[in-house]
């Protein structure tokens, strides 16, 4: 009987070391897995800035204008909830918003290495900008009414071309 005891508390032992183990993997590699797994888009696929009207598609719009980056979100019809991660080794600065409606918010986390947008967007574009410092590129994780959005529905440049994934990472 003490056996079978000091058996199960072993096991317990085990399971929960690899549990902790498991979590503090994904914790300090989620990033970095991430943007292993997702699709890169060059600098060149983002520059420029595309046209956005009230008729254009639902969907986050991205691009880059000097040195300046671009996340809109544009929501013709009813209200859509869009969610934002983005992450970068480099610090996100100089943040501009325009068109945000009351509850729509952001936040810079992390040391400035995490921007989370939070945007309620309905018959318009909501747009924010800014510069990454200190690092070529961003990984960004997008979502839309409380799941990942479509890569369809995801345009960059001006040509609105769409990544192979979502996550995904874009070089600056």
């Amino acid at each position: 009987m003490h056996t079978h005891r000091l058996a199960r508390s072993l096991l317990a032992s085990v399971s929960a070391l690899a549990l902790s183990s498991a979590f503090a993997l994904s914790t300090f590699t989620a990033p970095a897995v991430a943007q292993a797994a997702g699709a890169v888009a060059n600098a060149g696929t983002v520059v420029g800035a595309p046209t956005i009207t009230p008729s254009s598609p639902l969907g986050y719009y991205i691009w880059r204008d000097d040195e300046r980056v671009h996340v809109a979100t544009h929501g013709p019809g009813d209200e859509h909830h869009f969610v934002a991660r983005l992450y970068t080794e480099g610090t996100f600065e100089n943040i501009d918003t325009s068109h945000l409606e009351q509850g729509d918010t952001y936040k810079l986390l992390d040391g400035g290495h995490m921007l989370v947008l939070d945007f309620y967007t309905y018959q318009a574009t909501d747009d924010i900008a800014f510069t990454v410092r200190g690092a070529d590129g961003m990984r960004l994780d997008l979502n839309l009414d409380g799941s990942p959005i479509d890569t369809g529905l995801i345009y960059l440049g001006p040509t609105g071309r769409h990544p192979a994934t979502n996550p995904f990472h874009i070089d600056l």
